[in-house]
């Protein structure tokens, strides 16, 4: 496994990948949204909850 507590954090504008639209993912886009990252959920509808607040699914 890779050792993770030396990686740089993701800067502001870095797009980052959700599988799952459900609540939890739409919790998770949110928070990303407020840290200034770009979301696109991987969901198998495009009306999830987590779509919801993003522009970006699949």
């Amino acid at each position: 496994m890779a050792d993770l507590s030396s990686a740089e954090p993701l800067p502001p504008g870095s797009t980052i990948g959700i599988l799952g639209g459900g609540q939890l993912g739409r919790m998770l886009a949110l928070a990303a949204a407020e840290l200034g990252l770009r979301v696109h959920i991987y969901a198998p509808e495009e009306t999830s909850p987590a779509a919801e607040v993003t522009g970006n699914a699949t």
